[in-house]
């Protein structure tokens, strides 16, 4: 499955470069309008565990690095969160590090046909973000990019089940509840991924928790069914009408009945109203109590995984005691070698 993404930018960093004297970049994990995203480690301490690094130039207008900060640290400890280690600049770049996580739903879908989630992941994995959305929006912060990029599973045996919202470049704060006003600001400014953006987002208006909820709806829609009918459409305009035209009738014959009342409670929230949650939670379990899924049940991924980890860990011991029969080898050549020297 092809997701869109930014617009690459180049940093003048490589794996390799020290930055601040305490980070080494080890693997480069991705890039974006932002700049890039390092997989480090830290130099005084080779055994602590790899961080991430996110490095942008200081030159840009808006600092998606200070938002994603701010947000992280008013996020930290919550489920469905990264934990912020330090936040600077090098060489006129800011950088931030933070825990390092696994694969987004990109990677994971994309490991294997027919690149879709079956019924129990899509629940499973809705009901976690709504969770983390919960928590986003009561903190008084709504996210404006959901997409399936911005959700990736943690990089442990222990975390392989569980999601994290990443990326807050683009996320506002929403005004304190006794200041909100009834009727949402026209901005004309497009916020948001085209392909997964609600629709008050096409029409520049200010968006709401509700909006985030629109457009996670969209991601799980896509996942379950494999594609959204504006997916190879870039018109702003016509994907506008596409989606309005589907909220209103081919969805209905596309998920299961259930998760439509999702739909009809995000599409009847006013500006100021705050979704029901455990509402939308509530519905998803009901949908796999009908299906007959369990979800205790641990994603149809976890099992790969470890096994992959196991694949991974044999690799490692079989060129390690490689390693060692080599340096072994190597000695006695030396000492055959000094033996020879003084003649014996």
């Amino acid at each position: 499955m092809h997701v869109p993404g930014g617009i690459p930018t180049q940093t003048i960093f490589k794996v390799g470069d020290i930055i601040k004297n305490q980070y080494i970049l080890f693997k480069e994990i991705g890039t974006g309008a932002f700049g890039a995203i390092f997989s480090v480690k830290r130099t005084e301490n080779s055994q602590a565990p790899q961080e991430a690094m996110k490095l942008e130039k200081v030159t840009q207008k808006h600092s998606f690095i200070y938002n994603e900060v701010a947000i992280m640290q008013e996020m930290q400890g919550k489920p469905h969160f990264a934990k912020c280690f330090q936040f600077g600049t090098h060489q006129n770049y800011k950088f931030c590090t933070m825990e390092l996580l696994g694969p987004s739903m990109i990677e994971i879908i994309n490991r294997k046909l027919p690149l879709r989630f079956n019924l129990h992941d899509i629940l499973k994995f809705g009901i976690q973000a709504i969770e983390a959305l919960k928590l986003m929006h009561q903190a008084g912060f709504i996210h404006r990019d959901i997409k399936p990029g911005n959700f990736v599973i943690g990089n442990t045996k222990d975390t392989a089940g569980i999601f994290y919202l990443i990326d807050f470049g683009l996320c506002k704060r929403l005004p304190p509840i006794n200041e909100r006003i009834i009727q949402p600001q026209k901005t004309n400014n497009f916020r948001g991924t085209l392909r997964y953006a609600s629709m008050n987002a096409h029409k520049g208006i200010e968006l709401s928790p509700g909006d985030d909820i629109l457009s996670l709806l969209f991601v799980m829609t896509e996942f379950f069914v494999g594609k959204l009918p504006w997916a190879n459409c870039y018109d702003k305009d016509k994907v506008l009408e596409m989606k309005q035209q589907y909220l209103n009738q081919n969805m209905l014959n596309e998920l299961p009945q259930e998760l439509l009342q999702i739909k009809k409670h995000i599409l009847q929230l006013k500006y100021q109203q705050e979704p029901k949650y455990s509402l939308i939670t509530n519905i998803l379990r009901q949908t796999s109590i009908r299906y007959h899924l369990n979800l205790n049940d641990p994603f149809e991924w976890e099992s790969e995984l470890v096994e992959m980890r196991d694949v991974v860990k044999q690799c490692h011991m079989i060129l390690q005691l490689k390693y060692n029969e080599d340096r072994n080898k190597g000695k006695k050549q030396i000492e055959i070698l000094k033996l020879r020297q003084v003649g014996i």
